[in-house]
C-alpha cells in the first residue's frame, strides 16, 4: 500500500547523494521551504519513506505484534520554544497524522510518538517558552488534530538544558494529565548525560559525558509516578559497557542499582 507521504523521487532531498546534506534539512527549513505547511509535509514524507524501507526489511522478521519493531520515533525534536505556537496546526495535521497514519498502515500496532524537550528555568527567558499549562494545552490541541499519533515521552531536559527536579515535575504534571484526558499513555525520557566539560553551559556547543549515578537514580524516583514508561536515549556515549571508562563506570553502577 502507497502511504499518504510517499511522493517518491520528487520529495525535497530524493536528488541529493547519500552522505550530502539538504540544503532544506532541518536547521535552514525555514529559508528552504515556502511555508511552515510545506515543510512538515516533506518530513512527514521523508520519514515515511525511512518507516516504509526499515519495515521492509526488518518487519516481517521482529515487526510481529510484542516483538523487537514495536514502532517508530518523530525524528523532528520539538520543544516548548515559543515559535512552534503559530506552527500548531501544520505540526498536527500535515506532520503528525499523515505520519502515523501511513506508518499504521504498514500494521496497526506500530506506536508512533516523539520526544519532545521542555525548559522551565533561568536559562530561557520566560517570554520566549510556552509555560507548562500553555504547553500541556498545546499539545492537547495536537492530539486532538493527529488522532493517529500515539503517545509523548518528553525529556527531561537535566543534562544539559538545567531543569530542576521541579521544573521536570511542572511540565510532566500537566502533561500527564493532558494525556489521560485524551486517551494516551506517557513516558518520560530521562537524560543519563552532563555537559562536558563541566564548566561548559547553555548555549555553548558542549560534549557529553556520563551523568552521575547519584543524580540519575533521583530522576528515575522523581518522574516514574508520573509516566507509564521511563525512557533514555543516550546508550553508546554514556551507558555502554564497551565504549570507554566513563560510560563502563556508569553502566557498572546502574546495573547494580536495577539488580539492587
Amino acid at each position: 500500500m502507497e502511504g499518504e507521504g510517499d511522493q517518491g523521487t520528487d520529495a525535497p532531498g530524493a536528488q541529493f547523494a547519500t552522505g550530502d546534506r539538504d540544503p532544506r534539512s532541518w536547521h535552514n527549513a525555514t529559508a528552504a521551504f515556502p511555508n511552515h505547511s510545506a515543510k512538515w509535509k516533506a518530513y512527514a514524507q521523508t520519514q515515511h519513506r525511512v518507516a516504509a524501507g526499515v519495515w521492509a526489511a526488518f518487519g516481517a522478521e521482529y515487526g510481529g505484534e510484542g516483538g523487537t519493531l514495536a514502532g517508530f520515533y518523530t525524528d523532528v525534536e520539538l520543544n516548548n520554544l515559543v515559535g512552534f505556537l503559530d506552527q500548531t496546526a501544520d505540526i498536527a495535521t500535515r506532520y503528525y497524522e499523515p505520519l502515523s497514519k501511513d506508518i499504521k498502515a504498514l500494521s496497526p500496532h506500530l506506536t508512533v510518538w516523539a520526544s519532545p524537550y521542555c525548559v522551565g528555568n533561568p536559562i530561557h527567558p520566560p517570554a520566549t517558552i510556552m509555560d507548562p499549562a500553555l504547553f500541556s494545552q498545546w499539545w492537547k490541541q495536537i492530539f486532538v488534530e493527529a488522532p493517529h499519533f500515539d503517545l509523548l515521552g518528553p525529556q527531561d531536559a537535566t543534562g544539559y538544558q538545567g531543569n530542576s527536579f521541579a521544573n521536570v515535575l511542572a511540565f510532566l504534571t500537566p502533561l500527564r494529565r493532558i494525556s489521560t484526558e485524551m486517551g494516551r499513555a506517557m513516558w518520560s525520557n530521562v537524560e543519563l548525560f552532563e555537559a562536558w566539560p563541566l564548566t561548559c553551559k547553555y548555549p555553548d556547543a558542549c560534549g557529553r559525558h556520563p551523568g552521575p549515578i547519584e543524580r540519575i537514580t533521583k530522576q528515575l524516583a522523581n518522574e516514574a509516578p508520573h509516566a507509564d514508561a521511563l525512557i533514555a536515549w543516550e546508550w553508546a556515549s554514556c551507558l555502554s559497557p564497551y565504549t570507554n571508562e566513563n560510560t563502563t563506570l556508569l553502566y557498572q553502577e546502574y546495573k547494580a542499582y536495577v539488580e539492587g
